[in-house]
């Protein structure tokens, strides 16, 4: 057998492997979903191992390896159904009456080095209100005294750790709560032009704990906390942040039961926030913000500059009712 011939069924062979592979766990994740470990760990790839099967129909294609393909429909479609609409252009239908309000999501990374570059990334988006993760007491001096007159409302929670989370607004904060189970969690009432809208600026704790692996049942708690505040509100919501999943993890379906996700609906392309410091693409898209039914959104824009911070950071502009 020549070196081809040999190249050729290796690579047929691994082709199937894979075809297989990610059918079996298209199954799985349609029907036990994350009550199987390995499941929920890839849970957080899915769209990639979707997006290989679509890749490997075309090779399978011009050599005529039906059953070959036969493996990779499945995942193919779920991918299609779920992301090929994010490359097309998508309209809302604005209200009769409404204020134009733009939300910034960051993760700021423990104040890196470069937080010079994250306060002037603030301070050119110029949104209404930006929701800050991983505060730490130096970047809340630092925001303190270079965006103070930009944002005259701050409510910050400095923390060393991963803990600290803030709200820089351009209306009146006139309630502030912050509470913490593994990772820090606060809710504001801002006063819009005389609507108060609730703001939820939410970290569920990454689904590898140290003690214990993998184990997504932190995170799941996390989120059921800030879920259960979020449902008792009568005012328009807003949940943003680092949420640490993707958007095939349960915990996702859990939030957008209820609340719609902005990027999702208005964005375009995969929207991929994380790892933003590493000489490669981004990949996972973790970090979002989700509405009630009081917002439109009008545009969702992943940034490309991360000012130095593992994340990049997200841009969202709504109507929301008058």
């Amino acid at each position: 057998m020549t070196l081809k011939k040999i190249l050729s069924t290796l690579f047929w062979f691994l082709v199937q492997l894979y075809g297989i592979g990610v059918f079996a766990y298209t199954l799985l994740h349609l029907t036990i979903d994350e009550n199987f470990i390995v499941i929920a760990w890839l849970n957080n790839g899915a769209y990639l191992l979707w997006a290989g099967a679509i890749l490997l129909i075309v090779p399978c294609i011009l050599f005529r390896r039906w059953l070959v393909m036969a493996w990779m429909l499945v995942p193919a479609l779920i991918f299609s159904a779920n992301y090929l609409p994010m490359y097309f252009e998508r309209s809302s239908t604005l209200p009769p009456t409404f204020q134009e309000l733009k939300v910034l999501t960051y993760n700021i990374n423990l104040a890196p080095p470069d937080l010079q570059g994250i306060t002037n990334d603030i301070r050119e988006i110029d949104a209404d209100i930006v929701a800050i993760q991983e505060l730490t007491p130096e970047s809340a001096n630092i925001f303190e005294s270079q965006l103070a007159v930009q944002y005259p409302y701050r409510a910050l929670h400095p923390v060393r750790g991963f803990h600290g989370q803030g709200i820089l607004s351009k209306y009146p904060i006139t309630e502030d709560d912050f509470w913490k189970i593994y990772l820090g969690h606060q809710r504001v009432q801002i006063d819009v032009y005389g609507q108060a809208i609730a703001v939820y600026n939410v970290h569920p704790v990454h689904h590898i704990v140290p003690s214990r692996g993998f184990d997504v049942s932190y995170r799941t708690e996390e989120v059921n906390v800030f879920l259960q505040k979020a449902n008792q509100e009568n005012i328009p919501v807003l949940i943003v942040g680092d949420m640490n999943m993707t958007d095939q993890s349960r915990d996702y379906q859990n939030i957008t039961h209820t609340y719609q996700d902005a990027y999702k609906q208005v964005g375009y392309g995969m929207g991929t926030t994380f790892p933003a410091h590493l000489p490669i693409p981004s990949l996972l898209r973790i970090d979002y913000v989700f509405h009630s039914d009081a917002f439109t959104p009008l545009i969702a824009e992943v940034l490309r500059s991360s000012g130095g911070s593992d994340h990049r950071p997200l841009v969202v502009t709504f109507a929301l009712a008058s």
